[in-house]
């Protein structure tokens, strides 16, 4: 029996109950029968399923740094199927401007993102920025974070001539339109 429902019956002295999710309290207890007799029961046995596989490290993370922004992808990441997963339901971005960056300083997770993209954005101009990215799956486990990857932002674009200029002389005023 499992939390009191009979799961079936064995003449050996083991038993092995499939198809379970991961990470499930599972409690049962045992009972003897000789023809239609039946014994109390066990002692309670409580075990809890293994947990879902951590998801693996996204590849291929891309950058292209923009103007204010920076568009990131990667690759998704799958995991292994049921009843194992180990599939990212979503991922987290990390940044850490180039000057600030180093292998020992924690990169600053900037949000998250249901599918293998995400931009950033309100960036400085003419900054770099390293990413990594990295898969939480349905149980909340995080995986290890991609390789970094670094880009800048693009420099400020000088401002446009104005086109088209038209002055209308009038009454002591001039109208100017652009």
């Amino acid at each position: 029996y499992e939390k009191n429902i009979y799961l079936g019956q064995t003449s050996a002295t083991t038993y092995t109950h499939t198809g379970l999710a991961t990470s499930s309290l599972m409690q049962y207890v045992i009972t003897a029968r000789i023809g239609d007799e039946e014994s109390v029961p066990s002692d309670l046995s409580v075990v809890i399923t293994l947990p879902e596989f951590i998801p693996e490290a996204p590849e291929n993370l891309m950058l292209d740094g923009g103007q204010n922004n920076v568009s990131l992808s990667w690759n998704s990441v799958d995991g292994y199927g049921y009843p194992i997963g180990g599939s990212a339901e979503f991922y987290k971005i990390y940044r850490s401007a180039l000057l600030d960056f180093n292998f020992e300083n924690e990169m600053v997770a900037i949000g998250t993102s249901n599918n293998e993209n995400y931009i950033d954005s309100n960036l400085n101009d003419n900054t770099h920025y390293c990413y990594a990215v990295s898969g939480v799956n349905s149980e909340s486990n995080e995986g290890e974070k991609s390789e970094i990857s670094c880009t800048g932002t693009l420099t400020q674009l000088p401002a446009s001539i104005p086109e088209n200029v038209n002055a209308i002389g009038g009454s002591q005023q001039v109208v100017l339109s652009w």
